[in-house]
């Protein structure tokens, strides 16, 4: 993913995290609004220079959002009301930490699109919470040294994943509760108790560079 220092300070100073961020590098707007909407991403990077300052990071619907940061406040109203879920793959032993507007059909699109290559995905658990948002962001930033290395294809093009750790389902579900905080934030919530004894899997920590010299052009 091209995307500077400067974009990635800017994303951390209104608690985007990098799993909402979409590569559409070489594709016109629309040909990336769609895929934006259909994978949830709310910012698009390597996009054409905007007219005012040269920026290059947009909303799906092709407004700056360095511009004119109150594009934020509604994407994040727009998005951010939702699920914070956690799944699982036996076969990689790894879990997601994701965030979607509606949970039926997310379990069955994750192995459809093989994400992260994987096709045996099973949601453990989902909640709707307040502030799902900044939730999944802040449980992203401290799994960040779980995080694997993983892409897939979609549409001939390769994105890489941001959100799948190499850790434990009772690790990341601590992890996760500790960024809900107070119950009351959540407003309904669905556990698989019956399948969470499979995916207790090792917590391994990779030695990596950090986010910002990673992703830095």
């Amino acid at each position: 993913m091209n995307i500077t220092e400067e974009q990635l300070n800017f994303l951390e100073s209104h608690n985007i995290s990098l799993s909402e961020v979409f590569d559409a590098t070489g594709l016109s707007r629309s040909q990336y609004q769609p895929i934006m909407k259909e994978t949830e991403k709310i910012i698009a990077v390597g996009v054409t220079l905007c007219a005012r300052s040269s920026h290059s990071m947009r909303t799906g619907a092709g407004h700056c959002v360095q511009c004119n940061t109150a594009t934020i406040a509604y994407i994040e109203r727009h998005y951010k009301k939702g699920h914070i879920y956690i799944a699982g793959s036996k076969k990689e032993k790894v879990v997601k930490v994701g965030f979607t507007s509606e949970t039926t059909n997310r379990e069955s699109s994750l192995n459809k699109q093989k994400y992260g290559e994987i096709d045996d995905w099973k949601i453990l658990f989902f909640a709707m919470c307040k502030n799902a948002g900044k939730i999944e962001c802040n449980t992203h930033k401290d799994l960040n040294k779980y995080l694997t290395d993983r892409s897939f294809v979609k549409n001939h093009k390769r994105n890489d994943c941001y959100e799948i750790f190499s850790c434990g389902y009772p690790f990341c579900k601590k992890t996760l509760d500790k960024n809900i905080g107070d119950k009351k934030n959540i407003i309904k919530f669905k556990e698989k108790t019956n399948l969470i004894g499979e995916y207790n899997f090792e917590n391994i920590i990779f030695k990596r560079i950090s986010r910002k010299q990673e992703y830095s052009v």
